[in-house]
């Protein structure tokens, strides 16, 4: 049997955490990552931020104040994958 593949190399149950109150990580010029259950991102724009995924419902004030620490101006839209 061929155990090979990213179905056996991910990590598993025990390395899901929920966000913490740790500031954004900038990951590229004007990008930035909240990690979590779910990384959620910022990128800044001109007129403000585009979030990429906002995590989970309970994550959301830290993930507001994160991104309001780096990336100033509103939210001027949320993309769901």
């Amino acid at each position: 049997m061929n155990r090979q593949g990213i179905h056996h190399e991910r990590p598993g149950a025990d390395a899901i955490a929920p966000a913490t109150d740790g500031p954004a990580i900038e990951i590229g010029e004007g990008i930035w990552m909240s990690p979590g259950v779910s990384n959620s991102y910022a990128i800044a724009t001109d007129d403000g931020r585009l979030v990429v995924n906002c995590g989970l419902p309970f994550e959301g004030a830290i993930r507001r104040r994160a991104f309001d620490a780096v990336c100033a101006g509103p939210t001027r839209a949320i993309v769901v994958t």
